[in-house]
């Protein structure tokens, strides 16, 4: 990796910083602390989309594509736009603004503008044709998210107020980001890094995972608006998805040692749950706030940001150590909330517990950050 490239990823790990001090902030304010007149909704989407745009974009560009000026320069510009949008989040959300003469949501108008630049990176990927079917399939659900993102935006101009679109589009944008983009995008770096051989298997793997993650949106919906019919189909949808996932995932295991096994075990932790939980018929993990945020946290700081940062430091990965141990502890914290094992007599002291230990990642991320820096 370049020395312009790591730049990026540091400036990006400096955003992921931002992102994880909102996301203190947040618990502050669910565990009753002072949020100085801002709502607990608007910190949460600052927090998230600064984690999407600035940390998990950019260098997922950069990793992807390497010592490429075009991608490094949309890296920078999707980097940017993130921070732009920050504080508009954190102050609007998705809310109209009043500015001179016009009203609209500005957090929205600005996020229209990461999209183009998330295409400029597709025409450069289209231009190289990398031989790479799951870098493919990630960046075809990255196209895939931002129609969602722009349907969001149609809803209300083209009359279509119904609850079920507006839902729909806003988990594609959503699902087909994490699940697609984001997960698909960190496998196929995985698999660079230890590459398996092509056989038959893996092409019915990634085929499974393919069509799973393309209706992963409808089990992240709320159950009330989907037909029975509809909610065992998107069951049916993330045991696919969980299947090809798992297979990939193993064969990964096999290859890797040490840290690298984190990122691997986090995705066969993933791939368990969805064959799991998948067609449990009491859970519906989109009912269930706590189980979305377990789930994410195990994406973000699991999957994500342990491939980035292991495949940003190449071999030497002692300065990350203490981020990695940070992710693990908080990840298993917020297991006893969840629905997968609730412990309600210890709620009220392990909420606070979680508040206080979320701050951990963000400061194990500062050496991490200089560390890129430097070198």
């Amino acid at each position: 990796m370049s020395k312009e490239d790591r730049k990026v990823i540091a400036a990006a790990l400096a955003a992921f910083i931002l992102a994880g001090l909102s996301g203190v902030f947040f618990r502050w304010g669910m565990n009753g602390g002072w949020l100085a007149g801002l709502s607990l909704g608007n910190i949460r989407h600052a927090h998230s989309h600064l984690m999407y745009f600035s940390w998990a974009v950019p260098s997922l560009f950069v990793l992807l594509i390497p010592n490429d000026l075009i991608v490094r320069r949309c890296a920078w510009a999707a980097w940017l736009t993130g921070l732009l949008a920050w504080p508009l989040f954190l102050f609007y959300g998705y809310t109209a603004g009043t500015f001179g003469p016009v009203t609209m949501p500005p957090a929205v108008a600005i996020s229209g503008l990461v999209m183009l630049i998330w295409y400029g990176f597709v025409w450069r990927w289209i231009q190289l044709r990398k031989p790479d079917p799951l870098a493919w399939a990630a960046v075809l659900f990255l196209v895939a998210s931002s129609i969602g993102a722009w349907g969001i935006s149609a809803v209300a101009p083209l009359g279509l107020e119904n609850p079920v679109w507006v839902e729909s589009f806003k988990h594609m944008f959503l699902s087909y980001f994490t699940e697609g983009w984001l997960t698909l995008g960190c496998l196929a770096l995985l698999v660079r890094r230890f590459p398996l051989p092509p056989s038959r298997l893996f092409s019915i793997a990634l085929a499974l995972l393919g069509a799973g993650v393309a209706t992963a949106f409808l089990f992240a919906m709320p159950s009330n608006i989907l037909s029975p019919a509809i909610q065992w189909y998107a069951r049916l949808a993330a045991v696919l998805s969980g299947v090809g996932m798992g297979w990939i995932a193993v064969g990964l295991w096999k290859q890797s040692s040490g840290w690298w096994r984190l990122p691997v075990g986090a995705l066969l932790t993933k791939s368990f749950a969805l064959v799991v939980l998948g067609p449990w018929p009491t859970i519906w993990w989109a009912d269930h706030h706590q189980d979305r945020i377990l789930f994410l946290h195990l994406l973000l700081l699991g999957i994500v940001s342990s491939t980035i940062l292991l495949m940003a430091l190449a071999d030497d990965h002692r300065v990350a150590r203490p981020f990695f141990y940070a992710s693990i502890v908080l990840i298993l914290m917020l297991i006893p909330v969840s629905t997968v094992w609730v412990f309600p007599s210890v709620m009220a002291l392990w909420m606070p517990a979680i508040g206080l230990f979320s701050v951990l990642p963000v400061l194990a991320a500062v050496p991490v950050c200089t560390r890129l820096l430097r070198t």
